[in-house]
């Protein structure tokens, strides 16, 4: 019951700071069903995890797909179907262990049911993933198939330059009420990147629906200046959403949800004003891997503002294609230009 107080007191914060409707009861109501969960297929060591899993997320309104047992479908027909229903949802869960499990049915098929199935979501491209290997697996104690399997989810929960993917993959070796929460977080933030996403009345100067531009600063902001660039954005017809942790005492609790709040948006500004130095290095390298993700779905703009004081250094970083705008004697609006023509 904690646990779900705070999802939805994040939802709210959230939506007040994107500009997205508040919440109404219905949509706290654990009975609505507006969004769609996969829940792979599973060795037989976890099943009764997923059996648990799969009447809690029920409970919460979730609608878990696939919808039929998978030994009703016939062979020749199973990785159609896998793709219907994956297509329909907007979350996957994939709950992976020890073992790699029985070849799943068809004559040229040679993976395993839940292998088949992470693969599968993958290629779909629109899913949120969550895989979640228990901390006591040991991939090289695992069957060498199981072991490539696990070493690959790793490889691609932590990229780096080893290729993109439409949205993050988030991998959790930790306890099933860690998962629970991970997944309850991520179905709040698909619903709201649904909601964004839909037909916007105020388009102004931009073409098309107007783009969601995430603004991310520190909590320690003696010059204000995250609030007044927000200030200054909130009335260019585009939507801004300021992705700060409330908590100045726990920093890293914004970095982890960084890569989740960068998959929603369109665009993003980093501000740094009187933040420390770790803080910023780890907050633009974590924003650079997430741009490494969306080579299929670029960023329409990357950028860093360096604000006051003036006697602070410059920044050291140069990337391609990121703007870089100096600001450090002050943030006047035409500041923002080349900032916001990068967005027409």
């Amino acid at each position: 019951m904690a646990n779900d107080i705070y999802l939805v007191l994040f939802e709210m914060h959230q939506r007040a700071e994107m500009g997205a409707a508040p919440l109404s009861p219905a949509s706290v109501s654990a009975k609505s069903t507006t969004t769609q969960i996969f829940l792979a297929d599973v060795t037989d060591d976890l099943l009764d995890a997923r059996d648990g899993l799969r009447r809690e997320l029920e409970a919460h309104g979730i609608e878990v797909l696939p919808r039929v047992d998978l030994g009703a479908v016939p062979s020749p027909e199973l990785v159609n179907h896998l793709k219907a229903e994956l297509k329909q949802a907007q979350v996957s869960v994939h709950l992976i262990g020890g073992f790699y499990g029985r070849e799943a049915p068809g004559a040229y098929e040679t993976r395993s049911v839940p292998h088949l199935e992470f693969e599968l979501a993958r290629e779909a491209g629109h899913l949120r993933r969550i895989v979640s290997v228990p901390p006591e697996i040991d991939p090289n104690r695992c069957p060498p198939r199981q072991r490539d399997l696990i070493e690959a989810i790793e490889t691609e929960a932590d990229p780096k330059d080893n290729g993109p993917s439409t949205l993050p993959l988030t991998l959790l070796r930790k306890g099933i009420e860690e998962l629970k929460s991970e997944i309850l977080i991520q179905v709040r933030e698909a619903r709201m990147a649904r909601e964004l996403s839909g037909p916007r009345s105020n388009k102004g100067q931009f073409k098309g629906n107007s783009p969601l531009l995430c603004v991310l600063f520190h909590p320690v902001d003696e010059h204000g200046l995250g609030r007044d660039v927000f200030e200054m954005l909130k009335g260019e017809a585009l939507d801004v959403w300021c992705q700060v942790h409330p908590d100045p005492a726990k920093p890293r609790d914004s970095l982890e949800r960084m890569p989740r709040a960068m998959a929603t948006c369109d665009a993003f500004l980093i501000v740094h004003a009187d933040a420390p130095l770790e803080w910023l290095n780890q907050v633009v390298l974590g924003a650079r891997k997430q741009v490494l993700r969306r080579l299929k779905h670029p960023y329409l703009v990357k950028s860093i503002l360096n604000g006051p004081p003036p006697h602070k250094p410059e920044l050291a970083f140069s990337f391609r294609d990121w703007v870089f705008v100096d600001c450090r004697s002050g943030v006047v609006r035409s500041a923002l230009d080349p900032f916001l023509d990068n967005m027409r």
